[in-house]
């Protein structure tokens, strides 16, 4: 007589990936407990175990449950740093005094917008005297140009001598050559007048409060920085297990301690090439778009869900098996056992997802499997 099969245990979510081993050993003991006494009372392993069909063929008495859906989650263990996306230290380009400070720890700046000043007006007037000097030489260059000219007509009708047409030329050339300093000089000064007004290089905040109008800085002090947190960057060390479930464009889940209870998505931007010499993680980035109100900060810790399996079949850990070298269950169709070797997904200690090769409702073996092959004759018992 056939007996209903048990109830399925209820499950519990994923917390560990794992690796996909024999597990008969965690076999609960209420289980094993029923197939040492099938066995004891058929008399052991032989062909006497298992009773006969009305056909005459042999029957092996087996327990069953039944596969449900549910969710799985797959979770990596590892530690990631949550940064900008856009970050700049700004040094000093000049030497001097700060003269007025624009912007201020926290503030928001776009680009292009002054931050600081130092000497302005200095270098205001350097500029200008530089743009005066390249005046001066262009007209100076202009009147050389005119009379090396005059001369090299005169010359051509042998009313100078070559003397005074070489001198001519000298002249023109010394001109050029005034005129072209002085328009060094002044590209100089203009450089130095953008590097007297400190600018942000993007949108975004101050991260580093600059220095106080009258403090004296020199060139190369470090002035402020600049982040942009509209999207930060997760980077995480990955192991070279974790690694090979990972693609550019793999979704993700952030969360972070600070903010219990938030989850934040995001997408892999990029991997590293090689692993970490001293901890043999591979680098991991992530990019995460942060929610209007900004919650994410950079320096942040975070831990990271790589991918969530919804309405997936939950296989029980006691189904699988090691048959024939390949790692699979049994299913209960039409009175025999049919073996099956399905792409298994993350797990947690009791159920494993099934990615593909499983549906719900089917009655997969979880007791007596190591005695079937496939196409044997079953008898589904119940356990107490």
């Amino acid at each position: 007589m056939t007996r209903t099969p048990r109830t399925p245990r209820a499950h519990r979510p994923l917390s560990t990936p794992f690796p996909v081993t024999p597990l008969h050993a965690s076999l609960p003991a209420a289980l094993a407990g029923v197939l040492l006494l099938l066995v004891a009372c058929s008399g052991g392993e032989d062909s006497a175990s298992a009773e006969p069909d009305t056909t005459g063929a042999r029957m092996i008495p087996v327990a069953v449950e039944v596969m449900e859906t549910g969710t799985m989650e797959a979770r990596i263990r590892a530690w990631a740093t949550v940064s900008p996306e856009f970050e700049a230290d700004i040094h000093a380009g000049v030497s001097g005094r700060v003269d007025a400070v624009r912007a201020r720890l926290g503030d928001r700046v776009t680009r292009g917008q002054t931050i600081l000043e130092i000497d302005l007006a200095v270098h205001r007037a350097g500029l200008a005297e530089a743009e005066t000097d390249v005046e001066s030489a262009r007209i100076a260059s202009g009147k050389a140009e005119k009379d090396f000219e005059r001369n090299q007509a005169l010359f051509e009708s042998k009313n100078i001598s070559d003397t005074e047409f070489e001198d001519a030329r000298a002249k023109t050339v010394a001109a050029a050559a005034v005129l072209a300093s002085a328009e060094a000089r002044l590209a100089r000064a203009r450089r130095t007048l953008d590097d007297a007004r400190v600018e942000a290089p993007f949108t975004g905040q101050i991260a580093v409060d600059p220095p106080d109008a009258g403090t004296t800085v020199s060139a190369g002090r470090l002035l402020t920085r600049v982040v942009n947190i509209d999207r930060l960057e997760v980077t995480a060390g990955i192991s070279e297990k974790d690694l090979a479930r990972i693609h550019l464009g793999t979704p993700a889940r952030i969360t972070v301690e600070s903010l219990p209870g938030r989850e934040f998505e995001g997408v892999v931007s990029a991997i590293g090439p090689e692993a970490d010499a001293a901890s043999r993680q591979f680098p991991v980035t992530l990019l995460v778009e942060n929610p209007p109100a900004q919650p994410l900060k950079g320096g942040l810790v975070a831990r990271v869900v790589w991918r969530t399996l919804e309405d997936v079949p939950l296989l029980p850990i006691d189904a699988l098996v090691e048959h024939e070298g390949e790692m699979g269950y049994f299913v209960v169709s039409g009175g025999v056992a049919r073996w099956r070797e399905p792409a298994l997904g993350p797990r947690n200690g009791e159920l494993v997802a099934v990615e593909s090769g499983a549906g719900p409702g089917d009655s997969v073996v979880v007791l007596g499997q190591t005695r079937l092959t496939d196409g044997s004759r079953i008898r589904v018992e119940t356990a107490p």
